[in-house]
């Protein structure tokens, strides 16, 4: 208990310190670095590329385990991130206290965070206390810098409503690209394809800016594809199949009719064909109606009452990823 309330009481005075604008890098009005190597643990983005970012919004967070004020700001970031989301906001974590990967893990899930959270990293953004953030506005300059609790939310309101296509990278485009960029942000990938080569097509009737605008979306395209094909590869190489097999089904809506999708469809038929993937996918399927019978914050007693169903899942699964899974976690509760 003292020595907990040590750690508090260092947190408060030195780690959780105010952060003025005066003690963070980059200021107000720099171009923002890119955030570097980083170690994802939670929510990986699929971008992260401050570079291909732009046009939207980024949102770069310092934070720790440790830090009462950035605990109770968390479910406020959490809620900006659910609202503006799909209006061209991105959401980047640091945890800075060198917190262990279980620590922040239990948090993450104890809170309900969705957006990315990494541990350590971005060491171009330093504050000489937490919570820091930086906003980085639809040019890649950063437009606020300090502590997010004191007038973040009125700059941010005010940067997103320069987004004018999420995701695309672009926040002003020529008239004729117009209906290629919209269909991009509709999620309309094959017909965005379609109407980008047309302008190109019409070659030099029209102009520079309105070809390089319509490469730009081309680029943008393949370059999700190629994104979402390997993290369903990666998915399939650790036996995930499910969710790979989630992420193909979005690559086959997004891109019908086109060969991404084509080549997506065509993969999943593969795995339905296949025994030992159909019998992976059963246990992730099921396992997860087995989490969501347990509450945010399951006790020892909840736990329990749900281990019968867990033993019965791993006699039934056995030698699946999933039930390996289980096993292992039920050694180490023991």
């Amino acid at each position: 208990m003292l020595t907990r309330f040590f750690v508090s009481l260092v947190c408060l005075a030195v780690l959780c310190g105010h952060a003025w604008a005066s003690d963070v890098q980059p200021a107000v009005g720099d171009e923002a670095p890119e955030l570097g190597n980083v170690n994802w643990l939670h929510n990986e983005p699929e971008i992260s590329s401050l570079e291909e970012l732009r046009g939207d919004v980024v949102l770069i967070e310092r934070w720790g385990t440790n830090c009462p004020p950035c605990l109770r700001y968390l479910p406020q970031l959490q809620q900006t991130w659910e609202q503006n989301r799909d209006n061209g906001l991105h959401v980047f974590a640091f945890e800075v206290q060198n917190s262990s990967e279980s620590d922040i893990s239990e948090l993450v899930n104890r809170m309900n965070l969705t957006f990315p959270i990494a541990s350590g990293g971005a060491s171009a953004y330093r504050a000489r206390g937490i919570p820091a953030a930086w906003l980085i506005g639809v040019d890649g300059k950063v437009v606020f810098a300090g502590n997010p609790l004191r007038g973040l939310s009125s700059v941010l309101r005010e940067e997103l409503s320069k987004v004018r296509y999420p995701g695309l990278g672009l926040s002003e485009v020529e008239r004729e690209v117009q209906g290629a960029a919209q269909q991009f942000v509709n999620g309309q990938y094959g017909r965005a394809r379609s109407q980008a080569q047309r302008v190109l097509d019409r070659g030099e009737r029209v102009s520079d800016a309105a070809r390089e605008q319509a490469e730009h979306i081309l680029g943008r395209i393949a370059s999700i594809a190629e994104r979402r094909f390997n993290r369903a590869e990666e998915l399939e190489e650790s036996r995930h199949y499910l969710d790979a097999y989630e992420i193909y089904e979005s690559i086959a809506a997004d891109f019908r009719r086109e060969e991404e999708g084509d080549r997506a469809s065509e993969r999943m038929r593969e795995m339905d064909r296949d025994e030992e993937i159909k019998k992976e996918m059963e246990a992730d399927e099921q396992l997860r109606r087995i989490r969501d019978r347990l509450s945010d914050e399951p006790d020892e007693r909840e736990l329990m009452g749900v281990l019968p169903a867990l033993r019965t899942f791993m006699n039934r699964y056995e030698g699946t990823r999933a039930a390996e899974d289980v096993e292992r976690l039920i050694e180490e509760a023991r």
